[in-house]
């Protein structure tokens, strides 16, 4: 019989044991809904019952995820669930040698143990040494020892690491600004300066009167030319201190520091932004099976079109003195909101790719 003959008879019998009392106990066993089996489905290979039917690919089996190589590239790591597990069973931790072979069950406690081993990362150019962010902090693997190296253990996660192209210094990511730790030593720099809102405002110089009584009370009272001489030395020294740092660059209130991308030696970094976008309003769901035996409301996805996201903007940093060039990608005439994205860089350090 034909796939699409024995559905259209699977379908009539289920209309007819849904309208017929008493169906399900005409059925060996007596078992319930989910197990019947209609007359016209039963004797097939394949159990064309409710609860077979509604298990999809739990009958034959899910695709791998999670794949990974060990760095010695004799292991392949992956989740996957086989076919024929209990109906609620999920993926699990398996590993293969690279020449092939059954898949082996490991135990969450042995993937936590390789964490690092297992996780991706930057490379150097020559393929010895791989930096990984681990639960939020920094290690370095040689890949041919397989010795570990951890770098950070912080409060603050840092992420995104990569190697300069000498290979010599690791940039990453910490909060909104990015940093370079020196690999020999561990010494860090940060390279950016991002903040959000405005710079305090200058207090306006005196003018009129006002400026005559200063300049009176500085010429009548010691205390007072003392104390414009310190501050003004203070604030000489503060400047020399700062002569060599990156200026801050201040993102608007509404805006959020979204990628930071480095070139190849750090010299300069394309930074984006992205503004929220118009609040949504979530569809309530009413749930049926609980545990409380109640139904419960929850929150589900917003309606399709509404709210989205909203706009941002690319700019090219230069980490020597944390200026930037903002990129205004939006095309001539247009009125809507655009975003924009950071890209890479190539090896050079010469190119950047923007999208928008």
């Amino acid at each position: 019989m034909s796939c699409r003959g024995l559905a259209a008879r699977f379908a009539a019998a289920l209309v007819a044991f849904f309208l017929v009392p008493g169906a399900v106990g005409a059925q060996a066993g007596g078992g319930g809904v989910a197990d019947y089996v209609p007359a016209a489905a039963r004797g097939q290979a394949f159990d064309l019952s409710i609860r077979s039917i509604m298990r999809a690919e739990g009958n034959v089996g899910s695709s791998p995820s999670q794949v990974r190589w060990t760095d010695d590239s004799r292991w392949i790591y992956f989740r996957w669930q086989p076919g024929g597990q209990e109906w609620d069973a999920g993926s699990e931790q398996y590993r293969i040698p690279a020449q092939g072979g059954a898949p082996e069950l490991v135990s969450d406690e042995h993937v936590e143990e390789m964490a690092v081993m297992l996780a991706g990362g930057d490379v150097t150019a020559d393929g010895r040494w791989r930096v990984s962010s681990v639960d939020g902090d920094l290690y370095v693997v040689d890949r041919q020892s397989w010795n570990v190296r951890r770098l950070t253990e912080t409060r603050d996660p840092e992420t995104g690491p990569r190697f300069s192209a000498d290979g010599s210094r690791i940039f990453y990511r910490s909060g909104s600004n990015l940093f370079a730790m020196n690999v020999a030593d561990g010494m860090v720099r940060q390279l950016t300066d991002v903040r959000s809102g405005s710079p305090d405002p200058d207090e306006p110089e005196a003018e009129g009167h006002h400026a005559f009584l200063e300049a009176q009370q500085a010429e009548l009272f010691e205390f007072i030319r003392r104390q414009k001489e310190r501050e003004a030395e203070q604030e000489a020294e503060r400047e020399a201190r700062e002569a060599g740092e990156p200026q801050p660059l201040f993102i608007p209130q509404g805006e959020n520091a979204g990628g930071l991308s480095p070139s190849a030696d750090g010299s300069y970094v394309l930074v984006s932004t992205f503004r929220q976008g118009p609040s949504t309003q979530n569809t309530s769901i009413p749930f049926w099976i609980t545990e409380s035996g109640y139904t419960e409301p929850r929150n589900g996805r917003s309606k399709v079109g509404d709210g989205g996201p909203g706009g941002g903007r690319v700019g090219l940093l230069t980490t020597a003195t944390n200026a930037a060039a903002w990129i205004d990608p939006k095309p001539e005439g247009y009125e809507g909101d655009v975003q924009a994205g950071t890209g890479d860089w190539n090896d050079a350090g010469t190119h950047a790719l923007v999208f928008a």
